[in-house]
């Protein structure tokens, strides 16, 4: 899900201020046009996020102000779910599965397989199922 965030930002000297748009550190998130007053930000997973602004004026020596704005992702959602099996059997222990969003191209979830009958899901998924890819690592 994508939410484009319309803000206004200046400085009382007349020069725009530098910014930079920032989200929690391993959020689901990814921030596009970033250094503006009005960036895009999408999202992997329902919930609620702290995003931080920080503008810097060009003064001397430079002023920065920094506010926090929280953003709830309520959008629809949707679960990837799989059995891992070897040779029809679940595997045990239990098999580690990462759950990839390519927008960001970083592992965003990891868990393991049931040991009874191999299966995982990932819940709570906002955007299209083609903006994520499931691997098994060390399996081909």
């Amino acid at each position: 899900m994508s939410s484009f965030v319309d803000s206004t930002i200046s400085d009382d000297s007349g020069v725009a201020p530098t910014i930079a748009w920032s989200g929690p550190v391993g959020a689901p998130l990814k921030i596009t046009n970033g250094s503006t007053a009005d960036p895009t930000v999408l999202f992997a997973k329902r919930g609620t996020y702290r995003l931080t602004v920080t503008a810097t004026d060009a003064g001397t020596p430079p002023l920065a102000t920094t506010k926090t704005i929280d953003v709830a992702v309520n959008a629809a959602v949707f679960s990837i779910a799989g059995k891992v099996l070897d040779n029809d059997v679940p595997t045990s222990p239990a098999t580690g599965v990462q759950l990839t969003w390519l927008p960001l191209t970083s592992v965003i979830a990891t868990m393991n397989t049931s040991t009874i009958d191999g299966s995982f899901s990932f819940a709570d998924l906002v955007g299209q199922p083609t903006d994520f890819q499931v691997t098994v690592p060390g399996k081909p």
